[in-house]
């Protein structure tokens, strides 16, 4: 008695989602690593409901939605009374495989008393870093950046923790491993983007 007729949406609308290697960033649960204007933080997403999410963006509350057809992507990171933050962007796609990369890039603006500033800087989010380690190859991921700039996170199977430099631009990360007499330092610089460069 309660039915109602919905039409299913065309068949290039449906986002071509794929597990591997890429996760899929709009995910309930997804941890994606940010950078923008030179800050490194988390953007989570807690709930999707259609085309529309909401979770946190460097530990403030955060809501946007994404269009499947265009890719295009909108967010608010709400600071306080009075202020936010818009960002704009991209779901990017991969031409060959014709799937989503997990990639986004933008730009984004600040907004004091509903007054948009003149500014406008450059964001980009990733599900996790590619690691490649004496010639070992790996990923990194994320869980946690607090705002005391200590990190958490997994690498090469191992827990890793550390600290955020952002004065220095800088990540140092610890792996433990199963063995409790060994454990590797690593330091990286972020030299562009989410790229990081160190030993």
């Amino acid at each position: 008695h309660r039915y109602q007729q919905r039409q299913p949406p065309a068949a290039n609308q449906i986002p071509p989602w794929v597990d591997f290697p890429f996760p899929n960033a709009l995910a309930e649960g997804a941890n994606n690593i940010i950078v923008g204007n030179g800050w490194l933080g988390l953007l989570r997403i807690e709930r999707v409901f259609g085309n529309r999410f909401n979770g946190t963006l460097y530990g403030q509350p955060m809501e946007g939605e994404w269009n499947p057809g265009t890719r295009a992507i909108h967010f608010t990171r709400f600071l306080g009374p009075g202020y936010e933050q818009r960002y704009t962007g991209v779901l990017e796609l991969d031409p060959a495989a014709r799937s989503l990369t997990g990639r986004m890039t933008g730009s984004f603006q600040e907004i004091h008393d509903g007054a948009t500033g003149q500014s406008s800087y450059d964001w980009r989010a990733v599900p996790r870093l590619l690691v490649d380690g004496n010639g070992w190859q790996t990923e990194l991921r994320l869980h946690r950046i607090d705002g005391d700039g200590s990190v958490a996170g997994e690498m090469y199977g191992d827990a890793v923790n550390g600290r955020w430099e952002q004065a220095a631009q800088r990540l140092h990360l610890t792996r433990r491993s199963a063995d409790p007499n060994y454990a590797q330092e690593w330091t990286g610089r972020r030299t562009d983007g989410l790229t990081f460069a160190g030993d």
